[in-house]
């Protein structure tokens, strides 16, 4: 059974929380360091995760008319975040990757400490953008609108709580295992 918006909305805080306890105790120069040649470095994952956290944030904020006539009204009950993680962990076995969009730039000229100080000041600020605007939608909308998730389809606004939470947990924990 889903959880309640603010059920969820605490999930979402302590996870966001977190992510930037983490990241924010990171040593610069281990933050920056990509494990190997094409893999995403720590600070990679955090600026990807606040890509992503914006664009909820702007999905939110959008109309709900808006919302409904570009995707309809949800007609499936919305998915437990157990759901919700198993569709994105075979997605990702299946060889999905994230869309060209969410793929993070890193700013120019900055050292070390300076591009974790802004991508940590980023992510905080884009975590709690969305924070903020979640209580703004009745239990109602949370099942009702939709939005979709770019490779696992049609996700409603309480599924997208739990795919946030989720999402940040899952790159999260992938840049722990890569500085072992």
């Amino acid at each position: 059974m889903p959880r309640t918006g603010p059920e969820l909305l605490d999930r979402l805080r302590t996870v966001h929380r977190q992510v930037s306890d983490w990241y924010g105790g990171l040593p610069p120069e281990i933050a920056v360091r990509r494990a190997r040649p094409g893999d995403w470095a720590p600070v990679d994952d955090l600026r990807h995760l606040t890509l992503a956290t914006r664009a909820l944030t702007r999905g939110f904020r959008a109309p709900t008319e808006e919302l409904v006539a570009r995707f309809g009204s949800a007609e499936h009950a919305s998915r437990s975040t157990g759901e919700i993680a198993r569709m994105g962990q075979d997605a990702l076995e299946g060889g999905a990757t994230s869309p060209e969009a969410m793929i993070p730039q890193r700013p120019e000229g900055l050292d070390d400490a300076r591009l974790l100080e802004v991508s940590l000041r980023d992510w905080q600020a884009a975590a709690r953008e969305l924070e903020a605007v979640v209580p703004e939608r009745s239990e109602e909308e949370l099942d009702r609108i939709q939005i979709p998730h770019p490779f696992l389809g049609l996700f409603t606004l309480r599924e997208w709580i739990s795919f946030n939470a989720v999402h940040a947990v899952h790159h999260l924990e992938g840049s722990q295992r890569r500085i072992r």
